[in-house]
């Protein structure tokens, strides 16, 4: 988040009409959130009920609310971050329970699921993981009717067209664009 910023006040300037959106894809820490709150439309890396709680608290003192994804970690990797989505389905009983705490915050609105793939130069290595993300947003969908889980967020510069093909409907793809790739 702390590079994220100077671009983002250098970018306002020249971006006025209308607006940008600013998505927070990186790890937040909580003692960081109210700055998050304060710079980005949406946040992609609720990663804790610790960390929802906290933005929760700063969105509803601005009488906002932030569309968030809940960050889950579908690789089993223990350097990712997020929720233990190893199992994607009804039997991972404390992701559920997390969830379901996340939804009666106010504030926040859950947009839907990110997550990140193990690295690889191989793209289709990361598949199992964006499936794993799927199959959990149709398990929380069935969970949570009131919840459309929209966003998947998931798939990089080096894998986005697997992530697209296992549902992604948000990829991030800056250093295929900054590294004029196109």
């Amino acid at each position: 988040m702390e590079e994220a910023l100077p671009k983002i006040d250098a970018s306002s300037t020249n971006l006025t009409n209308p607006p940008p959106t600013w998505h927070m894809i990186g790890t937040i820490q909580s003692r960081k959130a109210r700055t998050a709150i304060e710079h980005f439309d949406v946040i992609h890396s609720v990663a804790s009920l610790k960390l929802a709680k906290r933005l929760s608290k700063y969105a509803s003192e601005s009488s906002i609310t932030v569309p968030v994804l809940i960050q889950c970690n579908t690789s089993g990797e223990l350097s990712k971050s997020g929720l233990d989505a190893s199992t994607p389905d009804k039997s991972n009983k404390h992701l559920i329970e997390t969830v379901s705490q996340i939804t009666d915050l106010p504030g926040l609105h859950i947009a839907g699921l990110m997550t990140m793939a193990p690295y690889t130069t191989n793209p289709e290595l990361s598949r199992p993981t964006f499936r794993n993300l799927r199959i959990l947003r149709d398990t929380l969908s069935s969970t949570f009717q009131n919840i459309t889980f929209k966003e998947l967020s998931m798939g990089m510069s080096g894998d986005f067209g697997v992530a697209i093909q296992e549902g992604a409907t948000i990829i991030r793809v800056g250093t295929y664009i900054f590294n004029n790739n196109i």
